[in-house]
């Protein structure tokens, strides 16, 4: 390897460029470098006061953000008192309980009641987001609160009368196993 190099530098052995730089050179290249230095340099004096702008800016969106969504979205019925609070609590637990409950009793002979069922539900979410609108507009309405625990029971009862029916329908289903037998 080593005589490979050397047979290349012997091959360009008349084409390096040897010459020296004219008298001054170094001295007029430094000088062109420390002007674009101390251009560059001030030129950068607002780097700082953009980013604090910017990350002002940021906050700001955030918080606008925050605000708007809080509008849109409206007020749950738990931050009316800490008494609603625990009743909203006990409605959740409850329906998803019930859910949870539903969710196992699934088969292909329970499906359209289920689901059936389910488009109720949906309904009534979709209003009980409405009186959550409505409950942020109106600043704690009776009338509102007394509708958002209303429906909350409305849809403890589709899901009851839901699990009773899945019960009548297993129960009739064992009964007329057991009369095939």
């Amino acid at each position: 390897m080593k005589d490979d190099l050397d047979k290349m530098f012997d091959n360009l052995k008349g084409s390096f460029d040897t010459e020296e730089p004219t008298i001054g050179h170094f001295h007029r290249f430094e000088q062109k470098l420390s002007k674009q230095s101390s251009s560059k340099k001030n030129n950068r004096h607002w780097v700082p006061l953009l980013s604090i702008a910017a990350m002002i800016m940021i906050m700001l969106g955030i918080w606008i953000g925050m605000e708007y969504k809080k509008s849109s979205i409206g007020l749950e019925l738990a931050t009316v008192s800490p008494k609603m609070h625990e009743t909203q609590d006990y409605f959740t637990t409850v329906i998803k309980r019930e859910m949870e409950i539903i969710g196992g009793q699934r088969s292909p002979e329970t499906n359209k009641m289920i689901n059936d069922s389910f488009i109720q539900l949906t309904s009534l979410e979709s209003h009980y987001n409405h009186l959550k609108l409505e409950l942020g507009e109106s600043s704690q309405d009776q009338r509102i609160i007394f509708a958002m625990v209303r429906n909350f029971q409305l849809r403890i009862e589709v899901l009851e009368n839901l699990l009773l029916q899945l019960e009548q329908q297993q129960k009739f289903k064992n009964n007329s196993h057991e009369i095939s037998i």
